[in-house]
């Protein structure tokens, strides 16, 4: 029965519907190949990003944002500061090598990025970096510079009312 199939379809005269119905199966072959095309493309691996140098010490990260940085409307908290120094933040660890303090010195808009035992003015180390303070050590003896204290923020409670 196949033959005597093939053999009427081979004597069937080239006609508008059996050259539309050869497109319709070009078609469907071609939009099955970009899709498996497409499926195959995404279990290849993504391209390597292009080499970038990173730097990967923490210090000279915050030493280089740290000098781009400009404060203003900063005022010591007291006039026995000594040299008139301003305590900005404070990065506080029990490994004093990891301990770090951003001071500026009052008319200057750099900050000093200091470390246990670095020099801030002649003859005034710091001795000590905590949570809120340092303490800073020099031939007077022993001086604490503490974090400046921001006003309370008050709210009104509509609770309460």
């Amino acid at each position: 029965m196949l033959p005597a199939f093939t053999a009427r379809l081979a004597g069937i005269p080239e006609t508008p519907i059996r050259r539309l119905g050869q497109l319709a199966v070009f078609a469907v072959l071609l939009g099955g190949s970009w899709l498996l095309a497409v499926i195959a493309w995404g279990f290849l691996p993504p391209p390597l990003a292009p080499a970038v140098e990173i730097e990967r010490d923490p210090l000279a990260q915050v030493e280089g944002f740290a000098d781009h940085l400009t404060f203003a409307n900063l005022t010591p908290t007291s006039a026995t500061t000594p040299g008139s120094l301003l305590l900005i933040g404070t990065t506080a660890s029990a490994d004093p090598r990891l301990a770090r303090a951003l001071i500026r010195r009052e008319g200057e808009n750099r900050l000093l990025i200091l470390s246990v035992g670095d020099e801030v003015t002649h003859g005034l180390r710091v001795q000590r970096i905590e949570r809120r303070q340092i303490v800073l050590s020099g031939s007077g003896g022993e001086q604490r510079l503490t974090l400046p204290q921001s006003p309370p923020q008050f709210t009104e409670n509509p609770i309460n009312d």
